[in-house]
């Protein structure tokens, strides 16, 4: 984990100030650390937000049974789900869940063959 990932974790999780953030940073000369911070403070963010439902992408609409499969892969049990439909997979399914990708596409499987 880089120095300003850490850095943004510590700012969300104990709710430090902008000015006592500034204050450190100027402290041992790392402001030029600030705009990627930034940066990973929004991503950290953004996954937050969105990392409470687990979103499924799929060429083709996905029955009760698949669903029931990725949710217990992703372990999202209770977790609410949102389907899309993405024309660019092949076949399988891609799926995030608190940041993490589960990919069963057929693309990835595929290039998992080819490395070996």
């Amino acid at each position: 984990m880089t120095l300003s990932r850490k850095i943004a974790h510590t700012v969300i999780e104990q709710e430090v100030g902008s000015e006592t953030l500034l204050a450190t940073l100027s402290k041992y000369n790392l402001e030029s650390l600030l705009p990627s911070i930034v940066a990973e403070m929004k991503k950290l963010v953004r996954m937050e937000d969105g990392s409470a439902a687990l979103h499924v992408e799929s060429p083709f609409p996905l029955d009760e049974r698949a669903l029931a499969h990725i949710v217990s892969l992703a372990e999202a049990q209770g977790a609410p789900i949102i389907t899309s439909h993405n024309e660019e997979l092949l076949a399988g399914f891609k799926a995030r869940y608190k940041g993490m990708l589960y990919d069963g596409s057929a693309e990835r499987i595929v290039h998992a063959l080819t490395r070996n």
